[in-house]
């Protein structure tokens, strides 16, 4: 997702995730994303590993406006 064409989040959706993807924080560090999740239906609940935000998703689909 961009904001002002900046890349501002990126999005990982897995089927079970209990440990963040170390590509994904190796993405956003190369192109220098503000804000990393990684979604998934089955798995650990919610937590932060790294810059990764780890979340069921269905805690990120509410969160969205």
């Amino acid at each position: 997702m961009a904001y002002e064409k900046k890349p501002w989040f990126s999005v990982e959706c897995k089927v079970k995730a209990d440990f963040a993807n170390p590509s994904l924080r190796c993405f956003g560090e190369r192109i220098g994303i503000l804000h990393l999740f990684q979604i998934h239906l089955e798995g650990k609940d919610n937590f932060l590993e790294g810059k990764v935000r780890v979340m069921p998703t269905g805690k990120f689909l509410a969160a969205l406006p």
